[in-house]
């Protein structure tokens, strides 16, 4: 079996909930209104930008890659999904933790990783 080589790999592992604290609430409200501010200066500064703006820049400041204003908004989507993927992380990819194997791993992983 592939799982084999995961030593933390158990089956029985039990499903913890970890209660969100007032320090995460408040940087997930902290989080929605970048979000919701993101959004608004995209929509007010649209009409004001040039057809093409940069995209990309390399190491050194230069823009190495340019697109049309419409990319403001290719943007702003990437960012609520982001935010929505990492405010429900633990609910959705960890939901059934004991019967996966794989999340399991992930979970820890990625806990561990963010507890510093």
């Amino acid at each position: 079996m592939i799982f084999n080589i995961f030593p933390r790999c158990k089956r029985d592992l039990p499903n913890v909930r970890a209660p969100r604290t007032i320090a995460d609430k408040i940087m997930e409200v902290a989080a929605a209104i970048l979000l919701v501010l993101i959004w608004v200066l995209a929509v007010i500064f649209y009409h004001k930008l040039p057809d093409i703006i940069p995209v990309h820049f390399n190491f050194f400041g230069e823009v190495d890659k340019w697109g049309n204003k419409g990319y403001l908004f290719f943007m702003a989507g990437i960012a609520t999904l982001s935010m929505f993927y990492c405010a429900n992380f633990n609910s959705v990819l960890c939901k059934n933790s004991t019967t996966s194997c794989f999340n399991n791993i992930i979970c820890n992983s990625i806990n561990d990783w963010l507890s510093f």
